[in-house]
């Protein structure tokens, strides 16, 4: 399965079923695939787990079911074989990783480094994936790349850049994008509608 089409089965989960919009994101569908693939689990683990209503839990576990993503068993729900390959389609596109930077409000931080979004090299393609960033509800983002081995972040002096260099720990090629810890919700939903769109329109 391509990145795309398991960012978008992930979005359409979370996506308002009947006039009435889920109070759970593509964060929590995320979560629930990965918790689903390890264990079996119920409406209440499930509900606890992710920090959401057991109603939410139980609309949330109806879609996953169907959409394929999961499979019913007695004791809950186990995820589907369609669900683990959304999850390994995911998971080698992006990679999330935490980092802690010198700056008010980043001490704790996440990195997203998405695999299949090719890097911003000007400013006007970082403040298109800030946006998207922003829509989502975090207006702190720190965007750049790394790409043949160099890192770079349009728009920032020098010093700043290697303040942020010095703190990641991955060296995975792709789009950067780092936000506090708060935004982790945020970041990820982001990540996947970037990379539900096609190559061409993403920037």
């Amino acid at each position: 399965m391509r990145a795309r089409e398991a960012a978008e089965l992930v979005l359409k989960a979370a996506e308002p079923v009947r006039g009435g919009s889920p109070s759970y994101s593509p964060y929590h569908v995320l979560q629930a695939l990965r918790l689903a693939s390890s264990a079996t689990v119920g409406r209440i683990r499930l509900s606890q787990a992710l920090g959401i209503g057991e109603a939410s839990a139980k609309t949330l576990i109806a879609r996953l079911k169907e959409l394929g993503l999961a499979e019913a068993s007695p004791e809950g729900v186990k995820a589907s074989e369609k669900g683990e390959e959304v999850l390994r389609a995911i998971e080698g596109s992006v990679e999330f990783s935490q980092v802690s930077l010198p700056f008010e409000g980043w001490e704790s931080a996440v990195v997203a480094t998405i695999r299949e979004v090719p890097p911003p090299r000007d400013l006007v393609k970082v403040y298109t994936i800030r946006d998207k960033i922003v829509r989502e509800g975090c207006e702190k983002v720190i965007v750049g790349g790394r790409e043949g081995g160099e890192t770079f972040y349009p728009g920032l002096p020098d010093d700043v850049k290697a303040l942020i260099d010095a703190g990641l720990t991955s060296k995975r090629e792709g789009t950067l994008i780092i936000v506090p810890e708060s935004c982790r919700e945020h970041l990820i939903a982001a990540s996947l509608r970037l990379l539900s769109i096609s190559i061409e329109s993403r920037l």
